[in-house]
């Protein structure tokens, strides 16, 4: 039988690497989440007024709300529900006039 002899240095570092930890990346769990979606008010367009234009799509906060163009379903805004009012959005995808509010 042959013995091995080790010295006390070498059997610490053979230590050391078998109890080390393996740290491991993160599990990724694929997590589709859906936006509600609130179709605003197709109107005549204003006389007088302010009127912005989306898309690009316009953004009051993180949104976690879409509203969408009235007529073609197109997203316009990123809002929290009720935080954007007094508004016209024209569409630029579909050219109709949409208001914030009901």
């Amino acid at each position: 039988m042959c013995k091995l002899l080790t010295s006390p240095a070498a059997a610490l570092r053979q230590a050391s690497v078998a109890e080390s930890s393996v740290v491991l990346p993160p599990v990724i769990r694929e997590h589709i989440m859906t936006t509600r979606k609130i179709p605003l008010k197709v109107v005549t367009s204003l006389a007088v007024g302010v009127v912005l234009e989306a898309p690009p799509v316009l953004k009051a906060s993180e949104h976690s709300v879409d509203y969408t163009c009235g007529r073609c379903a197109t997203v316009l805004l990123h809002a929290d529900e009720g935080q954007v009012h007094g508004i016209l959005i024209r569409c630029t995808n579909c050219g109709s006039y949409n208001s914030t509010d009901a």
